[in-house]
């Protein structure tokens, strides 16, 4: 009974197993490793085995099996798919590449008659690069399920596991080219792990308790044997392990210094607290540099990130040995500014349009004051900024247009309104106060009537009206000097022609702002 139970410490020990069967879940780790001493009981006493594991790249696994002093094997695994988007993990692998065709934990060599009894079947498939292929995946995240195909080791013949394997569609056994299907059910919960499984050759359950560190596992195979009432006997036996995580025992801190940013603007963000999931660690807290710093031990860590005004984020932290750590991490902010800033610049659209160009530019200002990289702001400021100081421009050209006809009144209106856009113009300040006295001194001495020699014969209704069109197409086209000499003449026929002034007004005003 002593070799029986060999098998189940040499199988429950292996790199990314359930109890016996492979599975896909890979340790989310670029490098990583597994030792385990375990000991065997039964009624023919007890026997110790060695095993190593080794994790490469989150995708590698290669396993040392050390049966006995002449009886080892190499197991090789690939994870070709990591279980992502609903989809399985999918792996596929290779166990017993050794020297021995026949090969388990009661030992090996070329005659099928070695190893465990109850491994002898009818005709037993050879151990030796026992090729498999699994899929794994989690129902709920205490709950998956394990399924597979594969050669050799999980091959058998016995009154019920045979219907387990390809052969069942034959009348006679393959020896090297027989294929078996595997399965299980996992059950997790915090440091406890339940699985139960089936083979070709085993129903296996084994219960795991892991610490990180240390793992320390009970298991029963050939527990068929049991329920069936066999003649065989099931097997029991626990196993110890240790892992890569230890040696953080002996490593020593490490500084950290993580720099927390705000995502849209850049900025420093003060107060937002670290906290190192799933450990001990204290908090870290980010200063008016954003910044925050402290002594950790080497390790991966799953962080999260929070700050009452900001969205809170999880991320993982790998810190090295002996290596100092600088990582910087950008938090969005819960309200965007830059959505803040949008809206702003809209209202300011809207009363661009509108003509309200003071209250425009304090909408593109406050947009500005909430969001100071938004480039829309910034154009629609300068474009609102060109449009004040045009407006201001056909103000003045209008005030001096009324003061050259003595309507001073008029002139200060326009004046004021340029006060109202740009309250400390200089100009406007002493036009008005110029003005002002104009209006309050004596009105000049009335001159002696002349009599003015007769005027010349006034042209037709019809002559005017084309000569103001003429001026007013001038007008259009952008030639004011032609269309205010066109205008001064429909004036000068008919002085109360009030299209006529008011479009010799405005040819004026743009003339002014043209410099001519």
């Amino acid at each position: 009974m002593n070799t029986l139970s060999l098998l189940l410490i040499a199988q429950i020990m292996r790199a990314s197993s359930l109890v016996e069967i492979p599975t896909s879940f890979y340790p989310d780790r670029n490098f990583y490793w597994q030792a385990n001493v375990t000991t065997s009981f039964s009624n023919d006493g007890s026997d110790q085995d060695l095993k190593l594991n080794f994790l490469l790249y989150k995708r590698w696994a290669i396993g040392l099996n050390i049966f006995t002093f002449k009886d080892f094997s190499i197991d090789v695994g690939y994870l070709a798919i990591p279980e992502r988007f609903g989809m399985p993990a999918i792996s596929f692998g290779l166990r017993n590449v050794t020297y021995r065709k026949y090969i388990n934990a009661g030992g090996g060599g070329s005659d099928p008659d070695v190893g465990f009894p109850d491994e002898r079947y009818e005709a037993r498939n050879p151990e030796f690069l026992s090729f498999y292929g699994v899929m794994s995946k989690h129902i709920t995240p205490d709950f998956s399920v394990h399924f597979g195909f594969g050669r050799g080791e999980f091959i058998g013949y016995g009154p019920r596991s045979k219907y387990l394997n390809t052969d069942i569609f034959s009348s006679s056994k393959h020896q090297y080219f027989t294929l078996g299907i595997f399965g299980g059910i996992e059950f997790t919960r915090s440091i406890f792990n339940l699985a139960v499984e089936v083979d070709g050759r085993d129903l296996n359950v084994g219960v795991s308790f892991d610490f990180g560190k240390f793992r320390f596992m009970l298991a029963g195979l050939k527990l068929e044997h049991l329920i069936f009432n066999s003649t065989l006997n099931p097997r029991f036996g626990m196993g110890f392990e240790i892992t890569s995580d230890v040696m953080e025992s002996f490593a020593h801190p490490v500084e950290v210094s993580i720099y927390i940013k705000n995502k849209e603007e850049g900025t420093p963000v003060k107060g937002a607290v670290i906290k190192f999931l799933n450990t001990e660690i204290e908090p870290l807290v980010t200063g008016k540099d954003g910044k925050a710093q402290g002594l950790i031990m080497p390790g991966e860590y799953m962080i999260s990130i929070v700050h009452p005004e900001y969205k809170g984020i999880k991320a993982k932290l790998k810190i090295k040995r002996n290596r100092p750590l600088r990582a910087k991490i950008a938090l969005a902010p819960k309200v965007s500014k830059r959505m803040l800033a949008g809206k702003k610049i809209k209202e300011g659209d809207a009363l661009f349009r509108a003509g309200k160009l003071l209250e425009a530019k304090r909408a593109y200002e406050d947009a500005l004051r909430i969001y100071p990289k938004s480039k829309t702001a910034k154009e629609r400021l300068a474009n609102v900024g060109k449009a004040i100081k045009n407006r201001i421009l056909e103000l003045k050209s209008r005030a001096k247009y009324f003061e050259r006809k003595g309507d001073y009144r008029s002139a200060i209106n326009y004046l004021k309104e340029v006060l109202q856009i740009s309250p400390q113009d200089p100009d406007a300040l002493d036009k008005i106060t110029e003005l002002e006295n104009k209006l309050k001194a004596p009105p000049p001495p009335k001159k002696k009537v002349v009599k003015k020699p007769a005027k010349p014969k006034k042209p037709s209704k019809a002559q005017i009206e084309k000569t103001l069109n003429r001026a007013i197409q001038a007008f259009n086209a952008g030639n004011y000097k032609e269309a205010k000499k066109l205008l001064q003449q429909v004036l000068k026929w008919e002085p109360g022609n009030s299209r006529a002034k008011d479009y010799l007004r405005r040819t004026e005003a743009r003339l002014k702002l043209l410099g001519e």
